[in-house]
């Protein structure tokens, strides 16, 4: 299943894109600690910094992987340690394809 974002390209499962997330200090210097809110549930977990594109403090997005796609939501795996939810969801309106110049 496809679904196309603004007429500008659609989005298939398996596809790489990036979702909006908070991103504030991990344990280790490489590690952050990000939260991706989606309504009542907020995918909560530790990524690589590798993963994110900023690695500072604040608002900024991580590559995930789309796992499906139901009406205007994706369901993405985030290549991180989840504290409760291992998978995300976002609207597809809110997500870029990774291989955006800047999400």
């Amino acid at each position: 299943m496809s679904i196309q974002q603004n007429g500008r390209r659609e989005f298939e499962i398996g596809d790489h894109i990036w979702i909006p997330c908070t991103v504030e200090n991990g344990t280790f210097p490489s590690e952050r600690f990000i939260q991706i809110p989606y309504d009542l549930a907020t995918w909560d977990g530790i990524v690589d910094q590798a993963v994110l594109s900023e690695s500072e403090t604040g608002e900024t997005y991580v590559q995930c992987v789309i796992l499906d796609i139901i009406d205007n939501e994706i369901l993405a795996a985030v290549p991180g340690q989840a504290h409760r939810s291992g998978l995300a969801k976002a609207l597809i309106e809110k997500v870029r394809p990774i291989d955006s110049v800047t999400p």
